[in-house]
């Protein structure tokens, strides 16, 4: 395994718990409130702060993985408009090319 495979494997590793923290935090500290409030006041917070905090751990995944979406999706539209380009030059190189040997037959 060389350094760039090793540096890709971290780079998901680091991600995954990134991923698995931000999503987390949210649950359990609106949990804890949520069974905290409930032992002292006797209500019933618990499942409405578990919905909440569920949310939020969502949408910190979400801004946390969105940049990384954004930029592969980037790169492929970067790579695609190359591959048209590249294929429309040797497209036109080609027709130049035919239409040259055109005229040296017609000669």
């Amino acid at each position: 395994m060389n350094k760039d495979d090793m540096g890709s494997v971290l780079q998901s590793l680091v991600l995954i718990s990134q991923v698995a923290i931000a999503f987390m935090a949210p649950v359990f500290l609106m949990l804890f409130i949520g069974v905290k409030i409930d032992g002292k006041y006797n209500t019933n917070w618990t499942i409405p702060l578990l919905i909440i905090g569920i949310a939020a751990g969502f949408l910190s995944v979400y801004k946390l993985i969105k940049p990384i979406i954004t930029k592969k999706s980037s790169q492929e539209l970067k790579k695609q408009k190359e591959d048209e380009y590249v294929e429309k030059v040797l497209e036109d190189w080609n027709q130049g090319r035919l239409s040259n040997s055109d005229k040296r037959s017609s000669k």
